[in-house]
């Protein structure tokens, strides 16, 4: 490790992601920003006029499919929220991590679609310093007196500039970027200071942008104006991934698909110009004389000079081909090539439909991706819940987090009850099989208990049976049971013999 850290430096990793991780967080924030970009998403041709591209741009319409398909993603993803056995003094911090009450689902579910925006992003685990008693540390028992605990803070992956990691696949140190805005007071306006995080295993420091020296002399300097013992021994990061890649660095989900929105964008404001020259042409006139303003909407109308004759004639130009046509069916095939690349899920139309084993082969594609997310989303929320433990001052705990991988919609129908119910009747099926198969296909509550549930059936039967006797026959919950007799039914005849 750099005896000296350059707080102004930037990871190789953070400088690789920085292009595609821009621009997709651009395209994702949607049109808003995308116009603010201007030239840098909506491309300015050569003989372009600026009225021409200012009146182009005012009129873009841009699709935000970048959201579309993070959207999708985290639908499937979250459908179901995680499953985590916490000891009992973490599972107290799942109701607020961070200290604005956000719960646990809320803040990973944000982690997670920052990963899948921008390719990657943090998390820091920290606790306030206790306050010391008789001039000693505070013991645990002291701490959670106080009300001392540790809270998450999310990181962008803008916020974290540079880091390094040890052999033993821990950090040795990580860079935050910090902004402080002082407001002395209502009317006086603010003051925002530039600083900078340093996390060792040991220690932490703050440093603070300064001015050193006088008149034009004077230069930027990072100052130190706080530092600390790190107690828990680990630089308390854990980063999130949207595709990882390697440890420490991540892309979008989104990466493939960036360059086809911005192609949609272009496409269909290519398409609204031919439309709107179509419904505004330029007039020309053949002339021998300039006969003056012909602006019209569409732009400067057109003189030809008829060369000293004295024939006159004018007209529109007007666009022909088949242009706006072709642009229209670019713009479809672009659209069926995100769902394509993105959600492994073709857009069917009559002119293309996949076969049933090309379509499980893609459904297979996309559920991998979907899995790998959970698999890496386990893994670093482990990580934090770990360092929350260290800061608790509980090295063993033992903590499971499982992330849903069901990403099938539920497939039973009303049809399907109705046949499952008549079984029931028809003592071909259990109830406790029947309401089971409730449960699968979510119609029931996923966190139904069925044991509980059929004792609940059967105490509104005896219920039932003891309040009107008339129903006293109700189903038994045990369908192979032989039905109870009828007290009030005729007794048979005794057969002579």
């Amino acid at each position: 490790m750099p005896a000296q850290i350059d707080l102004d430096q930037k990871h190789a990793f953070y400088l690789k992601l920085e292009p595609e991780r821009c621009k997709s967080r651009d395209l994702f924030e949607g049109p808003t920003v995308v116009k603010a970009r201007a030239q840098e998403y909506l491309f300015k041709t050569a003989n372009e006029t600026a009225t021409q591209y200012e009146l182009r741009l005012r009129r873009a319409v841009y699709d935000n499919w970048v959201e579309v398909v993070v959207a999708s993603r985290m639908a499937l993803q979250w459908r179901k929220a995680p499953i985590r056995e916490l000891p009992p003094k973490l599972a107290e911090l799942v109701a607020d991590v961070d200290g604005l009450l956000t719960d646990a689902d809320t803040f990973f579910m944000t982690q997670c679609e920052n990963s899948s925006v921008d390719g990657l992003s943090c998390v820091m685990v920290d606790q306030p310093p206790p306050p010391p008693v008789e001039g000693r540390p505070a013991s645990k028992l002291e701490e959670e007196a106080a009300g001392v605990r540790p809270y998450f803070f999310a990181l962008m992956a803008e916020d974290v500039l540079d880091w390094a990691w040890g052999k033993d696949h821990e950090l040795d140190y990580a860079v935050v970027v910090r902004q402080v805005v002082d407001k002395p007071g209502p009317g006086l306006g603010s003051v925002c200071h530039d600083q900078r995080l340093v996390w060792k295993r040991d220690v932490w420091e703050l440093y603070e942008l300064e001015n050193q020296g006088e008149g034009e002399s004077t230069v930027k300097v990072w100052t130190m104006i706080d530092a600390g013992a790190n107690p828990i021994g680990k630089v308390p990061l854990v980063p999130f991934y949207g595709r990882k890649v390697q440890t420490g660095y991540g892309r979008p989900v989104t990466v493939d698909i960036l360059d086809h929105a911005i192609s949609i964008y272009n496409k269909f404001s290519d398409r609204d110009f031919s439309e709107f020259m179509t419904n505004n042409p330029i007039p020309y006139v053949i002339a021998p004389d300039n006969p003056g303003n012909l602006s019209v909407a569409g732009g400067a109308g057109l003189w030809l000079s008829s060369r000293g004759q004295a024939q006159v004639a004018c007209g529109y130009l007007e666009p022909s081909g088949k242009g706006v046509d072709s642009s229209r069916t670019s713009e479809r095939d672009l659209i069926r090539r995100i769902f394509e690349i993105s959600l492994r899920q073709m857009k069917k139309d009559t002119a293309q439909v996949e076969s049933a084993e090309s379509q499980r082969q893609g459904q297979a594609v996309f559920v991998g991706s979907l899995s790998s997310t959970a698999t890496t989303m386990e893994e670093s929320e482990i990580q934090v819940w770990e360092l929350a433990a260290l800061w608790m001052k509980d090295s063993e705990a033992e903590i499971e987090i499982e992330y849903n991988r069901d990403y099938q919609d539920a497939t039973i129908t009303a049809e399907m009850v109705t046949a499952f119910s008549y079984m029931v009747e028809k003592h071909q099926l259990s109830v406790e099989t029947f309401l089971e198969i409730l449960k699968a296909g979510e119609v029931l509550p996923t966190d139904t208990v069925v044991s509980e549930e059929l004792s609940r059936i059967e105490a509104d039967r005896d219920k039932a049976a003891s309040s009107m006797p008339l129903f006293g026959n109700l189903p038994s919950l045990n369908p192979g049971a032989p039905p109870e007799p009828d007290p009030n039914a005729p007794v048979p005849p005794t057969p002579p013999g």
